[in-house]
């Protein structure tokens, strides 16, 4: 049996669906699941509205202190994960993680570091079309981040989608697998292929 935890990496454009897809494999894999957000270890926002496209530059992320957490899960050592908030751009709380079986790596920036990249069994790139990502921008800043329409509009074109262009698009390519998201409703058969994969490596 393998005592370290099955590490799968969850990346793709802003909007795309990486949370949903995160929260669906934390519900429906085998053993506890730990979905380790990237975003929680975002600088503090003096520093990050310095940088060119602000949270969406990989600059905007400690991944030294996000690198020495999660290796202490991967020893055995519980870490109090940090708790963001958007609306604040601050850690509200933390919660304390011990022993996962599986762990998520979430976020935009997930394969950038390759430190993160080398210690993945497997990449997932969540793909969907820009309207799609638009729209789903926007519903989301809105009704749980408190921006208005023109503020998330602004945000999608003059932050996220021409970072995702400088910086991610290329990440694209280190992915093991390119997920199509259609919508939300759907259950991915990836999740199933997951859990045989998951189920080999406690053997």
């Amino acid at each position: 049996m393998c005592n370290k935890p099955f590490i799968i990496g969850i990346s793709g454009a802003c909007g795309s669906g990486k949370t949903w897809f995160a929260r669906k494999l934390q519900t429906e894999l085998v053993g506890s699941v730990c979905i380790f957000t990237l975003d929680s270890y975002s600088k503090n926002e003096e520093f990050v509205n310095s940088l060119e496209y602000r949270y969406d530059n990989p600059q905007a992320i400690d991944y030294d202190k996000a690198y020495g957490d999660l290796l202490k899960l991967l020893q055995g050592i519980p870490i109090a994960l940090p708790i963001y908030d958007y609306t604040t751009h601050s850690t509200i709380s933390e919660m304390r993680i011990a022993s996962p079986a599986t762990i998520i790596i979430e976020g935009i920036y997930a394969f950038h570091d390759n430190r993160f990249l080398d210690l993945m069994n497997f990449k997932v790139w969540i793909e969907a079309d820009e309207h799609a990502r638009i729209k789903k921008r926007i519903e989301r800043d809105v009704k749980e981040r408190g921006e208005t329409y023109e503020e998330a509009l602004f945000r999608h074109f003059n932050d996220s989608e021409p970072a995702y262009k400088k910086f991610y698009i290329i990440d694209r390519e280190k992915a093991d697998c390119i997920y199509l998201n259609i919508g939300a409703n759907q259950e991915p058969v990836l999740i199933k292929l997951l859990n045989k994969s998951i189920e080999r490596w406690d053997i």
